[in-house]
């Protein structure tokens, strides 16, 4: 209200601020920060981005199975295409639509199906690993939002609390108790 003024209650044993912390316990803490940014969330990161880069490989992969199925299905009873027998060397093939194809679905594992049945895994495949790598992207933002939360707290000690180690060494330096 105005012209109403209040006054600052002195301070009691209960709301006295806090002590600040000695050189040694902000070093500490810095260093226990650091660790954590080093030894965890940094290859926890880099393990997660790797994981979610072969998750999209493998969908790269099925996106070309794809587009080859859907040729397959355009061109009728047979047709001549491309085979990949293995290290990116291709050779000619003929595919008889009426005939089993060879499907890799995984590295080094392959299975012979229709036409028709390999589309469905593909498919099936497909939303399976879109649902992981989207898992594997929200793993990384978490990842990435906690080791900024702890290199910014890092940050804000050193910045905080910078004056205060550097007189606690000057005075240990110096021999003094207190500075």
């Amino acid at each position: 209200m105005p012209g109403r003024e209040t006054k600052a209650s002195p301070e009691t044993e209960d709301n006295k601020p806090e002590e600040l912390a000695t050189a040694a316990e902000v070093y500490a803490a810095i260093e226990r920060y650091s660790e954590i940014a080093e030894r965890r969330l940094k290859p926890g990161l880099d393990a997660a981005c790797e994981h979610r880069d072969k998750l999209f490989a493998h969908l790269e992969r099925l996106d070309t199975q794809k587009h080859a199925l859907e040729n397959l299905r355009v061109a009728g009873d047979s047709v001549t295409t491309r085979a990949n027998i293995g290290e990116e060397f291709y050779v000619a093939a003929e595919v008889n639509l009426r005939k089993p194809v060879v499907l890799e679905l995984c590295e080094g594992v392959m299975v012979e199906v229709s036409i028709d049945e390999a589309w469905e895994m593909i498919r099936e495949r497909k939303e399976l690993l879109e649902r992981l790598a989207e898992s594997a992207t929200s793993r990384i933002v978490d990842v990435q939002a906690h080791l900024k939360a702890v290199l910014s707290t890092v940050a804000k000690l050193r910045e905080s609390h910078g004056a205060l180690v550097r007189q606690e060494a000057r005075a240990e330096i110096l021999g003094e108790d207190h500075w």
